[in-house]
């Protein structure tokens, strides 16, 4: 469960705070992947912000793939998928990067997820890996 406390003032905007604490949860392990956060309202009022702060908060870590949102439900922890080996081909390069709004409903993915640009085929990054010629899958 969240533990969402007021946070002490250290010179950053109250939803980046808010964010980072979120955050550390979530790698620390203490929200697990799938669960589902609290209520916005609960959570505003434990970090004593307002519920615009606290989906601020909650925008960052959507962009950075840690969490789903979708309208009318709460928002959930991301689990870590299996990832497909693909093998980089010789002379080629791979370009982790953002997708445009047209891969991401091509691909069906959520905010925040990067592509893989293999010699321009674009894979999900959460859905493969690349891998050297010289390792195994």
């Amino acid at each position: 469960m969240v533990t969402a406390r007021p946070l002490p003032d250290d010179g950053q905007p109250m939803y980046l705070r808010v964010a980072q604490d979120l955050r550390a949860q979530i790698v620390a392990g203490i929200l697990s992947p799938d669960a589902s956060l609290p209520a916005e309202d609960d959570m505003a009022r434990g970090y004593a912000v307002s519920r615009d702060t606290l989906r601020a908060a909650l925008a960052v870590l959507r962009h950075e793939g840690l969490i789903a949102t979708s309208r009318g439900h709460r928002a959930r922890i991301r689990a870590e998928p299996h990832r497909q080996a693909v093998p980089l081909p010789r002379q080629a390069t791979a370009i982790a990067r953002m997708p445009t709004q047209a891969e991401r409903r091509h691909l069906g993915l959520a905010e925040g997820v990067p592509v893989l640009d293999i010699g321009g085929q674009i894979l999900p990054a959460d859905r493969y890996r690349v891998i050297a010629h010289s390792e195994s899958p």
